[in-house]
């Protein structure tokens, strides 16, 4: 048998909740939620990258060095847009349902990064899944 390659990344409705002091399910939410790439990992982290020129002194020499430093909230923001493809329940302080759109995506990040969390590792989870299924896949 030989190595399979493609297996469906196709998304997955998953739910989120939220909970009381005391263990109560107070509110209640879903996210369709796809895996993301290891290319498309890749790519998230070259955009999120800044670089920049810096100066030292080294054993009394002027050193220019370019320094590369990721910007986690940037990154972080492009992968939670790109796996979050739609909710259902999440609703404005009015009561309103929010359009599932990247100014939606971003107030959600904002305002409660733990549900931007949650997508992302729900995410990580299909992939985890898929490679493992590969895996067993190879085995056989």
């Amino acid at each position: 048998m030989g190595i399979k390659i493609g297996l469906k990344n196709k998304p997955v409705w998953v739910e989120y909740a939220e909970y009381d002091d005391e263990g109560n399910k107070i509110a209640e939410c879903q996210f369709l939620i796809r895996g993301l790439t290891t290319r498309e990992n890749m790519d998230f982290m070259e955009k999120a990258t800044i670089r920049k020129k810096e100066i030292v002194f080294e054993k009394g020499r002027k050193v220019v060095r370019e320094v590369e430093k990721i910007d986690n909230y940037k990154y972080f923001e492009m992968v939670f847009s790109a796996v979050c493809l739609d909710w259902k329940g999440i609703e404005d302080a009015d009561g309103n349902a929010l359009e599932c759109n990247s100014e939606n995506k971003k107030r959600i990040l904002d305002e409660n990064f733990d549900m931007a969390v949650f997508c992302v590792q729900e995410s990580q989870n299909i992939m985890n899944f898929l490679n493992k299924k590969k895996e067993k896949e190879v085995k056989n």
